[in-house]
């Protein structure tokens, strides 16, 4: 289903809240947060206190409703949505706005949130960007690699498996084709700090 099909689609009765996000990030995260719902418990607009001290407020975070198959029960994830304006294609290009983006994914993995703890981040499509115009030198095998060792993973969607939580860049936690997917079943996402 195409996004102007899913824009279309008569909404059910539940509804992120997403009032505060910018007009192009709430449609974003409404359309994704919806097709997340039936799988999550999800409580948008989560604030958490930074190791510096400084409180931080993240898009929403995710719980599976269905733990059976994931290895850690009480697994809990954070999402960030950032969207870059079509109509200026060129700031989607510029290298602090992408990088920006990803610094703030880190702060989030960098947070603890109440009684979610310090949490992996996965934000909407982080790497599309990046492959859009850095598609040069392995950009996307080198980062995605480096944020999942920081606690950031991607928020996507992927030929064979639809929307999809990845990390480490061909790890995927959960997909809407097959539910949790190798990195639930076997990884505790419990986030780790100091030596690895």
């Amino acid at each position: 289903m195409g996004d102007q099909e899913f824009f279309k689609r008569k909404w059910d009765t539940w509804q992120p809240n997403v009032k505060d996000f910018p007009v192009r990030e709430q449609k974003t995260a409404s359309r994704i947060l919806n097709e997340l719902e039936p799988h999550f418990e999800i409580e948008t607009e989560v604030w958490g206190r930074h190791f510096s001290g400084k409180n931080l407020r993240i898009d929403a975070i995710i719980q599976p409703r269905d733990k059976t198959e994931w290895k850690n029960k009480k697994a809990a994830l954070g999402i960030e949505f950032k969207c870059f304006e079509p109509e200026n294609d060129r700031q989607l290009g510029q290298v602090n706005k992408y990088t920006q983006y990803a610094a703030q994914a880190v702060d989030y993995a960098h947070t603890s949130f109440g009684k979610y703890g310090y949490i992996y981040v996965f934000c909407a499509n982080l790497y599309d960007s990046l492959d859009k115009h850095y598609h040069q030198n392995g950009a996307r095998f080198w980062m995605s690699r480096i944020m999942a060792q920081l606690g950031v993973g991607d928020l996507g969607r992927t030929k064979w498996h639809g929307l999809t939580l990845r990390t480490g860049g061909d790890v995927r936690i959960w997909s809407k084709v097959n539910g949790p997917e190798t990195g639930a079943k076997y990884f505790n996402l419990i986030r780790k700090f100091g030596a690895r």
